[in-house]
């Protein structure tokens, strides 16, 4: 029985070697990481407390080479829960997992330098990262997903303003052609006790007495699923084309067909629909 947990362990610890092998290869050569970077050391220790367990049960007589082993291999394994532990502290992981679990925003915020960086995940386990989103972000808030494949990371920049990224993994047409957000929300839409008329001058919110106008050149189209509305350097609102929502590219749109409006200073959502004229 004794040999045949020591060959299992032996067989766990050489399988996962020749994974952070395979692992290293991929990282250097493709230049992704793993989505999570405690998954790294936490392979290791399991690694060594594999390969520990096999040469302890095989050298079980000769005690003074358990002892010598166990030292080793606490002296690895501590050193392995350090580098987890400082990493922790000079960087935050934004792992979020979007409703349905298939899709994941991931992001990471240096602490020190204060950047705040977006990765698209690749092969499953391995992120790379897209591209900075803000070289001195103050802070940042949890993750909202207005739906399964749209995901708002506000944050407040080193000015104080209020700022968002909209990660988007997904597509409202055919998926094989480019299309602009403003032109397949044309029309007029409503819920919640708010209307927003989309026009060819722009995109106007009225909520009650209070009308927010902005004109093409305030908004800014995140992939092919969602809007920003910029008051100068503050984002206000973020548009989203719902689940329900088909881009035909005629300005058409079906009964069903609605938006998401998110406000990132209060995180609430409102889901609108369209009103035929």
């Amino acid at each position: 029985m004794a040999r045949k947990i020591s060959l299992f362990c032996w067989l766990g610890a050489l399988l996962l070697l020749i994974f952070q092998i395979g692992n290293v290869i991929i990282q250097t050569n493709y230049h992704v990481e793993f989505i999570d970077s405690r998954l790294f050391y936490s392979i290791n220790l399991l690694l060594i407390l594999l390969l520990s367990c096999s040469v302890i049960i095989h050298l079980r007589t000769k005690r003074w080479m358990m002892v010598a082993i166990l030292l080793f291999a606490c002296l690895i394994g501590g050193y392995h829960i350090y580098k987890m532990v400082e990493e922790n502290q000079t960087y935050e992981q934004i792992i979020n997992f979007s409703p349905n679990k298939k899709e994941i925003f991931l992001a990471t915020y240096e602490k020190n330098s204060q950047d705040l960086t977006y990765y698209r995940r690749y092969y499953y386990v391995f992120k790379r990262p897209k591209e900075i989103i803000d070289e001195n972000a103050r802070s940042y808030e949890k993750v909202e997903w207005l739906t399964n494949d749209i995901a708002v990371l506000p944050y407040i920049n080193n000015e104080k303003e209020q700022q968002v990224y909209v990660g988007t993994y997904g597509d409202r047409g055919s998926g094989s052609s480019y299309y602009y957000v403003g032109s397949e929300l044309h029309g007029e839409w409503s819920g919640d006790g708010i209307q927003i008329s989309v026009t060819p001058d722009g995109i106007a919110i009225n909520k009650g007495t209070d009308t927010f106008e902005y004109g093409w050149e305030a908004t800014q189209q995140y992939g092919t699923l969602a809007l920003v509305l910029s008051n100068e350097e503050t984002d206000e609102w973020v548009i989203g084309l719902g689940e329900s929502f088909v881009a035909t590219g005629n300005g058409t749109h079906s009964a069903d067909a609605s938006i998401v409006l998110y406000n990132p200073s209060n995180n609430k959502q409102m889901i609108l629909h369209y009103k035929e004229s």
